[in-house]
Parts: structure tokens; C-alpha cells; sequence
């Protein structure tokens, strides 16, 4: 059976953590977190042994790191329910359920817009326009289609370069606003055609 993928995070340069089980709720009148992280050597990813030395004072060992006699070891003052609950703080504050996520290959300042170009006419409709390039240096014109006096749009990316004509279905369903799209690029037509 293979062996299930762990999540590993950073604790600082010399340690990881990992959480290894357990729930976290939180009400307004408790909050329980019953997370076990296990520390690992930022270098070996293997757990750390954690001993407790005279006074207020912890150290943290790889036993792998250990074998080398110039090893020392990390040192601190936080006991291991503190530096627990800092490595779930970590945590929590990239807990996916509740963050959105950026693809920043992915995200394009607009070069170029143009705004409603059916401003003005005895049109029904808005169309608008932003050009754009990918990280590849690839151009993408992203259309925007829809009826005036209406937030909801048809979004449309064109990508001249790789031949492409694509729709965004979170958006506005085109065929609530077109029965059809045609693209003439440089050595073919491309059409969509929309159903009632």
C-alpha cells in the first residue's frame, strides 16, 4: 500500500512541523484544538527529539544531524505545547477552506482596455475588451459580453498565438447573450454556436 503524502511545513531555518491528526473548532464560548504536530529536522525531515534541560531551557535534536560531533542542536526557551501552538498558528493562517488562492503565473495586469464599444448605440448589449500577456509572452484578448444595466457577463479568452477561443462558465452563460461566436485568426475560422 503506498504511503499517504505528508504536508510539511516550515517552522523556522531549523525545524518543520508536520500535523499529524486531530480537530480544531473554535466556538465563542471554547476553543479546542486537539492537532498533535511532530517537529522535523529542516535538513532530514525526521522527527526532533525534544528534552527538557535545567531551568526553563529545551533542546531540540536531529538523530541524524546528532551523529556529526560539531551538532549542537536548537536551543529555546518555548516549552512543547508552546512551540506547538505557534506551528498551528502558522498553519491557521493558510488554511485552505478559508483562503483564496492567487495563481501569480497567472495574473495579468491588462495591457490594454477598451471599454464599451456599443456605448452610445441602440444596442441592448455591452461588449468591452482587455488585452493581455501570459508569462509565455502569448497574447490574450479577453472579451466581455452582456446585456446593459446587468453585472453578469459573458467572458470569452482568445489566444491568437495557440489558435485558441474559450469561455469562463462561472460566469454568464453565452448563450443568454450570443447565438454564436466566430473568430477569423491568421489560418483558421473558429465558431461556437449557442443553443436556445
Amino acid at each position: 500500500m503506498p504511503k499517504e503524502k505528508k504536508n510539511i511545513y516550515k517552522y523556522n531555518e531549523n525545524m518543520n512541523f508536520e500535523v499529524v491528526d486531530g480537530d480544531w473548532t473554535t466556538t465563542i464560548s471554547s476553543r479546542e484544538d486537539s492537532r498533535e504536530v511532530n517537529f522535523l529536522c529542516a535538513e532530514h525531515n525526521c522527527r526532533v527529539v525534544v528534552k527538557k534541560l535545567i531551568g526553563l531551557e529545551y533542546k531540540l535534536t536531529c538523530p541524524i544531524c546528532e551523529r556529526n560531533a560539531n551538532y549542537d542542536g536548537y536551543y529555546t526557551s518555548d516549552s512543547p505545547e508552546v512551540l506547538r501552538q505557534k506551528a498551528l498558528s502558522i498553519l491557521d493562517q493558510y488554511r485552505p477552506d478559508e483562503v483564496k488562492l492567487v495563481r501569480l503565473d497567472d495574473y495579468y495586469v491588462p495591457e490594454l482596455k477598451v471599454g464599451d464599444v456599443l456605448k452610445g448605440k441602440d444596442s441592448g448589449y455591452f461588449l468591452s475588451a482587455n488585452i493581455k500577456t501570459d508569462k509565455d509572452g502569448d497574447t490574450i484578448v479577453v472579451l466581455y459580453v452582456g446585456h446593459k444595466n446587468s453585472d453578469k457577463k459573458a467572458q470569452f479568452f482568445i489566444k491568437p498565438e495557440k489558435l485558441q477561443l474559450s469561455t469562463d462558465y462561472k460566469d454568464l452563460d453565452p448563450s443568454k447573450v450570443l447565438a454564436k461566436i466566430e473568430l477569423t485568426l491568421k489560418d483558421r475560422i473558429i465558431a461556437q454556436e449557442y443553443g436556445k
